[in-house]
């Protein structure tokens, strides 16, 4: 993922994103977790599922690589160095990307849990 994130960061001189993308995905992201969370829901239920999966690698995917390539970048950028301004791409690929992928998976494996775990009645009195 970082590799492919340099390369094009190193190809495209300006990288331009539509920001309503991610108003859109956490606009459908929040009422999802807030259905689960009211139907006492739980994402690791979905244990052996291809959506528990790709919840799990969007999540820890993204985040080192967005952690490995800052760190580059803040090195290139101190040190003034030529490599600046890919990896400052590279990075905003990786953070806006990331973070359509992590809000993508966190619906569907909101809306699975959801489905997969009907709401469980409380607990009566008597």
């Amino acid at each position: 993922m970082i590799a492919v994130a340099i390369w094009i960061g190193a190809s495209v001189e300006h990288l331009r994103f539509n920001p309503w993308i991610l108003v859109i995905l956490l606009a459908a992201a929040l009422p999802m977790k807030l259905i689960r969370v009211m139907r006492r829901a739980s994402i690791f239920n979905l244990r052996g599922s291809l959506v528990l999966a790709l919840w799990l690698a969007a999540r820890f995917l993204v985040t080192p690589a967005l952690v490995m390539v800052a760190l580059a970048w803040l090195v290139c950028w101190a040190f003034g160095l030529a490599a600046t301004p890919v990896l400052l791409n590279a990075l905003t690929l990786i953070a806006y990307c990331g973070a359509a992928a992590i809000l993508a998976t966190s619906i569907l494996a909101d809306m699975a849990a959801t489905l997969k775990n009907p709401a469980k009645d409380e607990p009566s009195g008597a």
